[in-house]
């Protein structure tokens, strides 16, 4: 079965790189999100100013001075707790306090949360055996080979099962894919990072209790913690994924890291209730396996991940979303980004250890007005860093009016590509893929530029206008919707050409989408980019698929090359689309309301895309 699954597995990397969309996902439900709306803390955590708690506001000033000028961590929001209390927060426009933002695997640390609870309720034990869990799941001649796995071995990812993340993308059970796999090791005797580990926490618990993780958690954590907006992926039975899918605000994820560092206890209204055992807290937050083979060398714990700090330990995401929980300095430091490195922490852990190495432990320290003004403005305009400069683009507002006028009402019907307004990782990460962009439409609208894209079923409207300030929009890509916030740069070349950067930030996401528009007479000629690249992310696919960098070369290089798909690669990791102008076509519904391009192609209100 294993073979078969590992095979499986390299052709939906080979289907995916050349997108062949036909063969990705087959049979998975398309995921039905919402898109978030922005809204307060109704239970903020405490506040103070950083002097009264021991930390310098001009070392606070330069901790979010360095995020914002390192390139290796691109950050969205950051903020410092020390002694229980947020001493400086920081949001890098359009990010903002109030939206949810994907975790990735730091959803683990709170799923082997969910299972410390049902621990201390005597509802689990961590020696309770895999095989005694899904008796009616189990093949008969597995039951030997899994024998000795048990809760706890799933929580120190020490398994050694085959099925992974990757995989999850063959089956709609995976449960069953997961108990049909053959360890490659003894239980308890390596480490490997699995996904599916986690998944089956919460494929227990739901067994356990009859409740999903939201539902388990939102009396016992999400409630006395004053959590009220949380959002988490389910696999197609229902169940949350476990080891990813979650999604919280920054100040929600921070009160899951002091938590810990209280050692389990809450204040809820004037009293302090324990929410976990400090057993729980003590065995979760030490070191339970080594992790020679781990992205992070210092060890992890039950679903968290060791630091070479004395005492201190993180939860930890790709892309770069971190809680990290400092003992020694009786604090926790949360970053939410979209790092080009799946896990790159050596540079915060830097900037960490600057940060509190002048601070006081125990004394409050003199408050010094230019300090706290350099920390104001360090923090009041920050704005996202995606590389999205456009090379001699204009600042005349006026000029913007003017493409705005001539652009508007034009329609361009483009050849076949693989472009979508959602970035290519952000489509992988939900197997929710695209056909293309088929045709793109101007329309002016007060003193902005609308720009329409119309995308199989979808029509979405990115607004622009003549300001640096990001604009808020919903953009969909077939039943997923994503809140996203967008602002445009502009030129006009010597020989008329007009040139549009648009850059979208899909603010729930590590994710921006990069769109580069090149205008003359009726040709339009479109490349599309995204923050983090696509080769960067690649790897992680790799990873899931449970291959090493020998491994890819040795096994997936060979298929690549004998599928021919090189040229295509290239293709889907930077798209580009070329298109004529439909001079002033509008193709409508009665009342005025739009139809997509594939609509009114069949319709004839439209050539067929590439005549």
């Amino acid at each position: 079965m294993d073979i078969n699954l590992r095979m499986k597995s390299i052709e939906l990397l080979i289907n995916f790189m050349s997108h062949d969309l036909k063969k990705i996902g087959k049979g998975q439900p398309a995921l039905k999100k919402q898109a978030a709306e922005c809204a307060d803390n109704k239970k903020p955590l405490p506040r103070s100013a950083p002097e009264h708690e021991g930390i310098e506001s001009g070392a606070l000033a330069e901790f979010f001075e360095g995020l914002n000028k390192n390139p290796h961590i691109n950050p969205h929001s950051a903020m410092v707790l020390r002694h229980g209390n947020v001493v400086g927060e920081a949001h890098w426009a359009p990010y903002r306090a109030g939206v949810p933002h994907m975790l990735y695997s730091m959803s683990k640390s709170v799923t082997a949360t969910a299972i410390g609870i049902a621990v201390d309720e005597g509802l689990l034990s961590l020696e309770d055996k895999l095989v005694d869990l899904f008796r009616d799941k189990v093949p008969a001649a597995q039951g030997l080979l899994m024998r000795n796995v048990t809760v706890r071995h799933l929580l120190t990812m020490s398994v050694g099962i085959r099925f992974n993340e990757v995989g999850s993308a063959l089956s709609d059970d995976w449960e069953r894919m997961y108990l049909e796999s053959i360890p490659k090791f003894d239980a308890g005797s390596a480490f490997e990072y699995n996904s599916m580990n986690s998944y089956m926490l919460a494929a227990i618990l739901r067994r356990k209790t009859g409740m999903g993780l939201g539902e388990y958690l939102k009396p016992r954590l999400f409630d006395p913690l004053g959590i009220e907006r949380y959002a988490w992926e389910t696999c197609p039975k229902g169940v949350e994924k476990g080891g990813w899918g979650l999604a919280l605000t920054i100040e929600d994820a921070a009160k899951l890291g002091e938590l810990y560092r209280r050692g389990g206890t809450w204040e809820v209204g004037v009293q302090e209730v324990r929410l976990l055992s400090e057993e729980w807290v003590r065995e979760a937050t030490r070191l339970q396996i080594e992790t020679p083979n781990g992205e992070n060398k210092h060890g992890y714990g039950f679903q968290i991940w060791m630091n070479e700090l004395p005492g201190a330990y993180l939860f930890s995401g790709a892309f770069g979303q971190y809680v990290v929980v400092l003992p020694q300095f009786d604090a926790v430091v949360v970053l939410f980004s979209g790092s080009a490195k799946l896990f790159a922490n050596s540079t915060l852990q830097d900037a960490i250890v600057k940060l509190f190495e002048k601070g006081s432990e125990k004394s409050a320290l003199q408050e010094g007005p230019e300090a706290r003004e350099r920390l104001g403005k360090a923090v009041s305009s920050l704005e996202l860093n995606a590389a999205d400069a456009l090379k001699g683009a204009s600042a005349s507002e006026e000029e913007f009016r003017l493409i705005a006028e001539e652009l508007s009402g034009r329609e361009y019907l483009l050849g076949e590509n693989v472009a979508s307004v959602f970035p290519l990782v952000l489509q992988g990460v939900h197997t929710n893929f695209t056909d293309g962009i088929s045709m793109l439409r101007f329309e002016r609208s007060g003193d902005g530029l609308g720009l329409l894209l119309y995308e199989g079923i979808d029509c979405n409207h990115v607004p622009l206008f003549p300001r640096r300030d990001y604009t808020d929009c919903v953009l969909t890509l077939g039943e997923e919707e994503q809140l996203a916030s967008a602002r445009c740069q502009w030129r006009r070349d010597p020989d008329g050409a007009i040139v549009l950067r648009v850059s979208i930030a899909y603010i729930e996401t590590p994710n921006v989408r990069l769109i580069t528009l090149f205008i003359q007479n009726e040709r339009i000629d479109a490349v599309f980019d995204e923050r983090p690249d696509v080769m960067s992310s690649a790897g992680l696919l790799f990873e899931l698929a449970g291959y090493s960098h020998m491994e890819y070369l040795r096994t997936l290089v060979p298929q690549m090359r004998k599928a021919h798909i090189a040229g295509r690669l290239r293709n889907l990791i930077e798209p580009e689309a070329t298109g004529r102008m439909i001079a002033h076509h509008r193709a409508q519904l009665p009342g005025g309301a739009r139809i997509c391009a594939g609509e009114a192609e069949k319709s004839g209100a439209l050539p067929p895309r590439g005549s």
